[in-house]
């Protein structure tokens, strides 16, 4: 440990034969997972500051209060079961990505968020509540849906 007796307080890295070849051979094999990493990541960092807006305007106001029950018929069930496991498809990718983007450039949290807001699970009302009826958030949610002429959330007691 030279580098510490010089008084660095980064010790010196032995030199490992091979090492950055194995490194260059690596990032070659994982090249095109890499490239669409960085490209998915670009085009998220783009969309989600975009969508997760647009997603709030467009909720309706009652959205954390009521509940939904599936159509009774049978000829209408069919495409309400196909249309909930598409959206929470979606929604298990955003949520995926979005993990993914808080360790890669781009907007990791706004896609969790937007993600949540598309899966059917116990207490996402009540955790959607938490977020979006915060000290912070919730004034900012107003303003916007304001803005929009859309009527004010409203949120459980």
């Amino acid at each position: 440990m030279e580098g510490a007796a010089n008084g660095s307080i980064i010790p010196d890295i032995p030199d490992i034969p091979g090492i950055a070849e194995s490194l260059k051979g690596a990032a070659a094999n994982y090249a095109p997972l890499l490239k669409g990493l960085a490209a998915g990541s670009a085009v998220f960092f783009v969309l989600t500051p975009v969508a997760a807006p647009v997603l709030l305007i467009l909720m309706p106001p009652d959205i954390l209060i009521r509940r939904l029950s599936p159509p009774s018929a049978l000829s209408r069930r069919i495409p309400w079961l196909l249309g909930h496991l598409i959206k929470n498809l979606i929604g298990i990718l955003l949520i995926l990505l979005g993990f993914l983007l808080l360790f890669l450039p781009g907007q990791g949290i706004l896609t969790l968020f937007t993600g949540l807001l598309f899966v059917n699970i116990p207490g996402k009302k009540r955790l959607l509540s938490r977020i979006i009826g915060s000290g912070r958030v919730r004034p900012l949610v107003e303003r916007l849906r304001k803005r929009c002429r859309r009527a004010p959330m409203i949120f459980p007691d």
